[in-house]
């Protein structure tokens, strides 16, 4: 189950949370987390530990899945779509494309073609185009992994993500 109890209602006004004259273009292993507006829970559901995903979820895993298409140099390691957010490995590889994507262009097409199609097409609803809601939260969270334990503890995390989904206080 999960609550929105609007716990982030009085926070201040966002800061970046990007490290300064850092190339997000260079080649790495990005962790990314982007949160659904509000937190909503509107991706599926946690059942007995696993994570069962909705219309709306469906759509945000195929979109997910195929970022590797629109952008080459990049690739997918492991990811979870839990009820109100995404967290995944991102690699980018040196490339061909020139500029290379950035990390935040990469974010920024994946969210606005999922929100596109949630508002367009609703994920099999008749949903009008002309309707404008939020999907995502304005920003969204990264983190460069550094080495191969970070690696395998960034991994495991995603993995036991639904498992521990009850015990997840900024979630539940």
């Amino acid at each position: 189950m999960c609550h929105n109890r609007g716990m982030f209602r009085d926070l201040p006004s966002r800061h970046s949370i990007r490290i300064p004259d850092f190339d997000y273009s260079s080649p790495n292993w990005y962790y990314v987390t982007i949160c659904t507006y509000k937190r909503e829970c509107m991706l599926g559901d946690v059942i007995d530990g696993i994570m069962v995903l909705n219309d709306i979820g469906k759509m945000i895993q195929d979109h997910w899945e195929r970022l590797s298409i629109k952008f080459p140099s990049l690739e997918l390691d492991e990811h979870i779509i839990m009820p109100n957010h995404v967290h995944g490995i991102i690699i980018l590889n040196k490339g061909r494309e020139d500029p290379a994507p950035t990390l935040g262009q990469i974010i920024a097409y994946f969210k606005y073609q999922t929100t596109k199609q949630y508002n367009c097409v609703g994920a099999g609803s008749s949903r009008p185009c002309d309707n404008y809601n939020h999907l995502w939260q304005r920003n969204y969270w990264e983190h460069i992994i550094r080495d191969e334990g970070e690696l395998v503890h960034v991994r495991k995390y995603i993995l036991d993500n639904p498992i521990n989904w009850a015990q997840d206080k900024l979630f539940v």
